[in-house]
C-alpha cells in the first residue's frame, strides 16, 4: 500500500540534509560503524587546504538551493539548503548552513510541517560547533540543540547532557556540505565523523556512477552517491537516499530520492544562487547546461 501524501511530507526534513539512523550508543569507531581498514575524512590538521584553493571552495555565503518535494505527481512540499553570512563563534570564524522543509499549502490542514536546521562549521578546519534543529510536525514539536567539542569528540545539549562522539564530528547538514568538497570517484566511499540528534555514526557515502540529468533547474552532469549508515554487524541500508551533485567543483545537489515502500519521496531543484564574491542566479525559465 502506497504511503499517504502526509506520511510523504514527514520524510521531508531527512530527506534533504541526510539518512536517518538509529544506532545504540558505542565507544569506539568500529562500533560507531566505521569497517575494517577503512579511514575516515582527515582530521582538521591533516585538512587539504592547498586541494580546496586549487579547485575553489563548492559554496559560500550567498548560496541558495530550493526544491520541491514530490511524491509521484503530488507536490508535498518545498524545502530550501542555504549558506548564510559568515559568523564568529568563540573567536572561530564559521560558515552558517541552515536547511528549512515546509509542506504545501494544501496539505497545512493534513499536515503541516515546519522544520529548520542551523549549524555553525569552522570555516578552516569544518568541523561543527553548534547545531540547532527545530521540528514542527503535526500535532509534534521538538528542538534539539548542541555544542560540539571536535577535539575532545564530545557533544553538550541543552538539557545538560553530553555524550560520546567521533573526534572532528559533523552533524547531518554539515556532513552533507563536507562531501561536496571532497574529490568525488565512482566505486569509492569517503567516510565522514557523524553525530546529531544524539547518534553517533560513521557515514559512509558511495559514489556510484556518474549520469546526465534535467531538472527544472536546468540539465546537469552528475556524480550519483548514496549516504550509507553501517551498525555493527554486516547491514547497511543500501540505497536508502541517493542524490545526484554536479560534477563540478561545486557538487551542487540536483536530486534526492528516498525509497519509501512504493516509489520514492524527490527534493527536485527548482532554482538556485551561487555563492561566493559572484551570485548568479538560475530558475527554470533562464537555466543552463551547467554551472
Amino acid at each position: 500500500m502506497a504511503r499517504s501524501p502526509k506520511t510523504a511530507v514527514a520524510l521531508v526534513c531527512a530527506l534533504v540534509v541526510g539518512v536517518a539512523a538509529a544506532l545504540a550508543a558505542a565507544s569506539n569507531d568500529r562500533e560507531w560503524g566505521l569497517p575494517d581498514g577503512a579511514r575516515a575524512l582527515g582530521a582538521p590538521d591533516s585538512f587539504a587546504c592547498g586541494n580546496l584553493r586549487a579547485r575553489g571552495q563548492p559554496f559560500g555565503p550567498g548560496e541558495r538551493c530550493r526544491f520541491t518535494i514530490e511524491y509521484g505527481p503530488v507536490k508535498a512540499g518545498t524545502a530550501t539548503m542555504e549558506v548564510l553570512p559568515m559568523v564568529e563563534r568563540g573567536g572561530r570564524t564559521c560558515y552558517h548552513l541552515a536547511s528549512t522543509a515546509q509542506s504545501a499549502p494544501f496539505f497545512d490542514s493534513i499536515y503541516r510541517v515546519r522544520d529548520r536546521i542551523d549549524t555553525m562549521v569552522d570555516a578552516q578546519r569544518f568541523v561543527t560547533y553548534q547545531y540547532q534543529k527545530v521540528q514542527n510536525e503535526g500535532g509534534y514539536h521538538a528542538e534539539h540543540k548542541a555544542v560540539y567539542d571536535p577535539v575532545k569528540g564530545r557533544v553538550r545539549y541543552s538539557d545538560g547532557a553530553t555524550l560520546d562522539a567521533p573526534l572532528n564530528a559533523l552533524d547531518v547538514l554539515s556532513a552533507f556540505y563536507r562531501a561536496r568538497i571532497e574529490k568525488l570517484t565512482p566505486g569509492l566511499s569517503i567516510y565522514i565523523p557523524h553525530h546529531s540528534d544524539r547518534k553517533s555514526f560513521y557515514l559512509e557515502v558511495h559514489v556510484v556512477r556518474k549520469e546526465k540529468i534535467d531538472v527544472p533547474a536546468g540539465s546537469f552532469s552528475c556524480v550519483v552517491v548514496e549516504p550509507l549508515v553501517r551498525d555493527a554487524g554486516p547491514f547497511k541500508n543500501k540505497g536508502a537516499l541517493t542524490v545526484w551533485l554536479t560534477d563540478d567543483a561545486r557538487h551542487l545537489p540536483v536530486l534526492m530520492k528516498s525509497k519509501v515502500p512504493v516509489g520514492s519521496v524527490d527534493a527536485v531543484l527548482q532554482s538556485y544562487t551561487l555563492g561566493g564574491p559572484t551570485s548568479t542566479t538560475s530558475t527554470a525559465a533562464g537555466s543552463s547546461a551547467g554551472l
